[in-house]
């Protein structure tokens, strides 16, 4: 059984070691049969850490296997993406590998999985690989939860971060905001407002708190506009009641001013009638 376990480092360490044990053996690959996965979760990785990783695999060899399956004649990488760059860097030709056997399904799975646990993956990333297994898997949230032994709410607030701008999910890759940040900025009505307040939570290094009373501020400020809006539409109703032409209220940051809105000639000794009349 898979024990419930914080979530302290990412998703690094939670899933039961029992789960990736397959059939397997050691081999020598040749590095150009290998093909990357495309259900790797790191999207990015630091090209200055994979030439000093390079640098030691020239001195050293690669220490530790990665772990491929077999591809028609060629090999799935699983994991171990960085070594297997770092060792193309350093002009390696043949790399130790682990082959593992798996069902399509148990591939697919294992491939993120492996990836959760080895890998120190930022939010977005964990999130890109939760949603992978939640819609192209086809696995519940409440099954995701138990696999890595965290409950079904955290899988669901990290797999809600897909729904953040994309200037909000650089933002958190790069550490310029935190995973509570972004937690907040999902509460956001108006998304279209959402690259110019992180931009601002950057530049005035806001902290969670503040955030949330920004937040809180514009959702009032919508409230009010709203109300305001309602206001105004019943003025103009009753002008338009009284003086027999279309009106338009348009406020403005200081003041305002009133548009009465004629079709003719009559419409107009109309309205001015009614204005003589007191």
């Amino acid at each position: 059984m898979v024990k419930k376990k914080a979530l302290g480092k990412g998703l690094k360490a939670l899933i039961d070691d029992d789960f990736l044990m397959k059939k397997e053996r050691y081999a020598l690959i040749d590095i150009d049969r290998i093909k990357e996965n495309p259900l790797q979760p790191r999207k990015k990785f630091d090209e200055e850490k994979i030439k000093e990783l390079a640098s030691s695999i020239k001195e050293r060899g690669v220490l530790q296997p990665i772990v491929v399956v077999k591809s028609n004649d060629d090999f799935l990488l699983v994991v171990g993406e960085r070594r297997l760059r770092a060792s193309k860097l350093a002009g390696l030709k043949k790399i130790p590998a682990i082959i593992r056997e798996f069902e399509e399904k148990d591939l697919l799975i294992n491939a993120v999985l492996e990836n959760l646990q080895r890998e120190n993956l930022n939010p977005v990333e964990i999130s890109d690989a939760l949603f992978e297994m939640n819609k192209k898997m086809n696995m519940t949230q409440e099954e995701i939860g138990k696999l890595l032994g965290i409950d079904r709410a955290t899988v669901s607030n990290f797999i809600r971060l897909q729904n953040l701008a994309k200037e909000a999910k650089e933002a958190l890759i790069a550490g310029k905001i935190t995973l509570g940040h972004a937690k907040v900025l999902l509460q956001l009505e108006n998304k279209d407002k959402e690259p110019s307040i992180v931009k601002e939570i950057i530049s005035r290094k806001l902290s969670v708190r503040e955030l949330e009373k920004l937040i809180k501020g514009e959702k009032k400020r919508k409230k009010g506009e709203k109300e305001e809006d309602l206001y105004f539409k019943a003025l103009e109703d009753e002008l338009k009641t009284y003086v027999g032409t279309g009106v338009k209220i348009k406020k403005k940051r200081k003041g305002g001013e009133i548009v009465f809105i004629f079709k003719n000639d009559d419409d107009l000794i109309s309205f001015i009638n009614k204005l003589k009349e007191k």
